[in-house]
């Protein structure tokens, strides 16, 4: 079961790498700016990049866990408030 755990942490933490490096790429590159909504998304989508990255360095994913579900409801509040 552990390593079923490692594959999912592995899985998100490769989604939110690709999701941060786009919206970098978007805004710093293309010059796109973002909406004020997006900002508070940002906010919370960059640190799970590090968190679970961390995680699955560490192997640790009860770690990973507890921090980026923290987070989640936040980074995913604005679909609801639009």
């Amino acid at each position: 079961m552990a390593h079923r755990s490692e594959n999912i942490v592995l899985v998100a933490w490769m989604l939110s790498l690709i999701s941060s490096l786009a919206v970098l790429f978007i805004g710093e590159v293309l010059g796109q700016i973002p909406c004020s909504l997006c900002w508070f998304q940002r906010a919370f989508m960059f640190p799970l990049a590090i968190v679970l990255g961390l995680g699955v360095w560490w192997r640790d994913t009860g770690l990973s866990w507890r921090q980026s579900a923290q987070s989640l409801p936040y980074g995913t509040s604005e679909y609801f408030m639009v």
